[in-house]
């Protein structure tokens, strides 16, 4: 007797290629979340070393 977990599956190749679609897209789905925050973090960092720079030049300014 086999236990099988999910719907039935009445074609065999369709359901694991649409079960490896759905896998690929989970993955990518993530990758694209992480690649993008990681993409922000280095965005701000840039703008928080120009506002860094800035400070110091009108620092030396009104000095």
């Amino acid at each position: 007797m086999e236990i099988r977990i999910g719907l039935p599956c009445v074609y065999e190749q369709l359901c694991f290629w649409s079960g490896v679609g759905i896998a690929v897209l989970f993955i990518s789905i993530i990758a694209a979340i992480i690649i993008s925050v990681w993409r922000d973090k280095i965005k701000q960092q840039k703008k928080r070393e120009l506002r860094k720079k800035q400070r110091q030049k009108r620092r030396q300014k009104s000095s």
